[in-house]
């Protein structure tokens, strides 16, 4: 195995660990195709399953994890749960924060002291959205925006047409030619729970000649059924954006303020967009979706449908925003210099 003196002459070698919305594969695809040296690390999937076996597959996970952290000069961990992986194997490490571990872990008993001392122990804190910035820069003045990019698929299908009989999803196929309005994030209060119940209800009151799509995920899954929205099972990343890409509209997140991955993809292929933003200073300027912070979500789906001709030019217009500020490539580019850096400041700590 290599020193530290010839790991700081060579390439990099960046291990992703962890998947959180597709950011780490979607990256390490790209850097792949740039012929850099960066490999991904999936956690063992724990979702449903009691504490002592989540527990327990963590460690079984973390020995053998071990072998393939100590070969790599740079761990990239996403979720500010798991700092503990660059701890296990003595590798410096980026932390990337992307939402939840923000929002609900900090401030839980225990799930907090894991977030607070990954973000204490990083060589690198980074963050996915501008909303984070506030709490993340309370806890590491020195911490950066890295905007999570959208997928090679989703960029792949850009300008597709909605098409697609959506049988294959336990729904009633193209319903007689209705409209399909796609919820895109899962049913919960991080999410704008009570905002998207809120907003079906009155779209199965209002326009009843609409189809209402969701995915069964999240803590307000059954409200969303009662309120008369087809309730997909949870489903693989590309099935998701083939049902992304068969909605006339999207609803995106409604709380935050700034646009999830799946709402940014929902944009690159060209899908009105209806979610909530005020993140424009950090971008320098909004993106041409329906802004729920200025236009009611239901007065926006139904201006959407009423008029598809300026939807889909609009459309178009917020596909080009998206791949400027959050294409595969801009990411790739902004992540390796945070890892040239890291191990910069590590070389220079040794001398």
């Amino acid at each position: 195995m290599p020193d530290d003196a010839q790991r700081a002459a060579g390439p990099i070698r960046v291990l992703h660990v962890n998947d959180v919305a597709g950011v780490a594969s979607t990256a390490v695809r790209q850097a792949k195709c740039e012929g850099l040296d960066w490999s991904l690390w999936p956690l063992p999937a724990v979702r449903g399953a009691p504490t002592p076996v989540k527990i327990a597959r963590r460690v079984r996970d973390l020995a053998r994890f071990r072998p393939a952290g100590r070969a790599a000069d740079v761990l990239h961990i996403h979720y500010g749960l798991f700092g503990y992986y660059g701890w296990s194997v003595r590798r410096p490490y980026l932390l990337h924060l992307h939402g939840t571990d923000v929002r609900r872990n900090l401030s839980q008993r225990g799930l907090g002291y894991l977030v607070r001392a990954g973000v204490r122990r990083a060589g690198i804190v980074a963050y996915s959205t501008p909303d984070l910035a506030e709490i993340v820069l309370g806890l590491r003045p020195d911490a950066v925006w890295l905007p999570a990019p959208v997928s090679a698929d989703a960029v792949e299908r850009h300008g597709e047409q909605p098409t697609g009989d959506l049988r294959s999803f336990g729904i009633d196929g193209d319903a007689g030619g209705r409209p399909r309005v796609v919820f895109a994030s899962r049913w919960d209060p991080v999410k704008g729970l009570d905002l998207l119940v809120e907003t079906a209800t009155r779209l199965r009151a209002e326009r009843p000649d609409v189809q209402l799509i969701g995915i069964d995920w999240g803590v307000g899954a059954a409200r969303a059924r009662a309120a008369g929205v087809d309730l997909v099972p949870m489903i693989p990343a590309p099935r998701f954006r083939d049902l992304l890409s068969a909605a006339d509209v999207v609803i995106g997140q409604l709380a935050s303020g700034c646009l999830g991955v799946s709402d940014l993809e929902a944009m690159v292929m060209q899908r009105p967009l209806v979610a909530r933003f005020t993140a424009g200073a950090a971008y320098g300027g909004e993106p041409p979706i329906w802004n729920t912070a200025e236009v009611d979500a239901v007065d926006a789906v139904r201006a959407v449908l009423d008029d598809p001709r300026a939807a889909r030019s609009r459309a178009v217009a917020a596909a080009a925003w998206a791949l400027r500020h959050h294409s595969p490539q801009g990411f790739v580019s902004a992540a390796d210099d945070l890892y040239r850096r890291i191990r910069a400041s590590r070389g220079a700590a040794a001398r």
